[in-house]
């Protein structure tokens, strides 16, 4: 698949400001790490890179699991990659773990497309990723274009979602909290009339007279 290496080439944009104009194919898999700030708040981007080729498959995967974002990445100045991204996407999702994982698809090289282009390429792109519910970007490693902006995209989005699973997780465990008060009330209750039972019949043995 053509935008096997295109993953890291951003990544590498991003963390090191760096371009390389001589690379070599991802060959298995890539990781760079990142740290953010958000509101005060730290939060750490681990980015794996797998490989696109074909052989590769069952490595990606393994890393596709637990994976809270996934973007798949093509080449807008080969056209067709963009199927074998969407392809890509569906598999990553098809063996993902995580119930609503963050889907992103990349178009990259963007700085090879004359306007005309561009817009083309652009518009197929957004229309494709609204149709397999993913959020489109077009950016360029080599000039720099909204590569920070994407990943500070990723970032801000990750941590809502942390956010809200937090929020969420801490709701159902004071339910669990307060049901299992409410039952252990309603026992105290049970036993407290059953022991306001007994005690009445006692009470009217004993005031009970034989002839």
């Amino acid at each position: 698949v053509e935008f096997s290496l295109l993953n890291y080439i951003c990544a590498s944009r991003f963390c090191f400001d760096k371009f390389a104009e001589k690379y070599k194919a991802t060959i298995g898999v890539d990781f760079e790490i990142e740290n953010f700030n958000i509101l005060g708040q730290g939060l750490t981007l681990e980015m794996w890179d797998t490989a696109g080729q074909e052989r590769f498959k069952c490595i990606a995967q393994a890393y596709y699991r637990n994976a809270n974002v996934i973007i798949v990445v093509f080449d807008m100045s080969k056209p067709e990659t963009l199927n074998s991204a969407t392809k890509w996407l569906k598999s990553a999702l098809a063996v993902n773990t995580i119930q609503m994982p963050l889907t992103f698809l990349v178009g990259t090289k963007s700085d090879k497309l004359n306007r005309a282009e561009f817009v083309r390429v652009e518009r197929l792109a957004a229309e494709i990723a609204d149709g397999i519910k993913a959020e489109y970007w077009s950016v360029s490693a080599r000039t720099g274009y909204k590569v920070v902006d994407f990943f500070q995209r990723v970032a801000a989005l990750s941590y809502e979602t942390a956010c809200k699973e937090a929020i969420i997780e801490r709701h159902f465990m004071e339910k669990s909290v307060a049901v299992r008060l409410q039952r252990k009330s309603k026992q105290c209750d049970f036993r407290s009339n059953q022991a306001d039972s007994r005690a009445a019949k006692a009470k009217e043995r004993s005031l009970c007279f034989c002839s």
